[in-house]
């Protein structure tokens, strides 16, 4: 996978997790300490996927919009709404909604992030209880907006 490099906050007492492969690289922070079989809660994950094109000839900024529409069209998924974003190199869309989990009713605001010229899609995604999520939003708006890529 090849290497970027990203700034994050963590708020104090969160937990950070990491996990490195060939083709995918993933971190997040979280409320509470991950547990098997237990509700994560609040928490912020980053995805990182390289080498798309080599899956088929189209960009990575080609494939965002069927991932938005795919959102849009599942049963489970109350769509709240979505925007077009720019940062830098990369292109993509923010959306949010709802929908049941495991861990009950949540919502969440999910960032797909398109470099074409690196080949790399970052999926950025932040979220909490629905019951928790005015308060919780406080944070994810405050760790999406000084989420930084270089």
């Amino acid at each position: 996978m090849k290497e970027i490099n990203g700034t994050f906050l963590k708020p104090a007492g969160w937990h950070f997790a990491y996990n490195k492969g060939k083709l995918m690289g993933s971190f997040s922070i979280s409320r509470r300490a991950p547990k098997i079989g237990e509700p994560v809660g609040t928490r912020f994950i980053v995805y990182a996927v390289s080498n798309l094109s080599k899956i088929d000839s189209r960009l990575v900024s080609e494939r965002i919009p069927s991932y938005v529409r795919s959102l849009k069209e599942h049963k489970d998924y109350d769509f709240m709404f979505s925007e077009d974003l720019t940062r830098g190199f990369y292109r993509g869309v923010s959306i949010r909604y709802r929908f049941q989990s495991l861990d009950g009713h949540l919502v969440r605001q999910q960032v797909y992030l398109a470099n074409d010229q690196a080949d790399l899609l970052l999926v950025v995604i932040f979220e909490s209880s629905e019951e928790d999520w005015e308060q919780a939003w406080e944070t994810g708006q405050v760790l999406l907006n000084n989420f930084v890529l270089s």
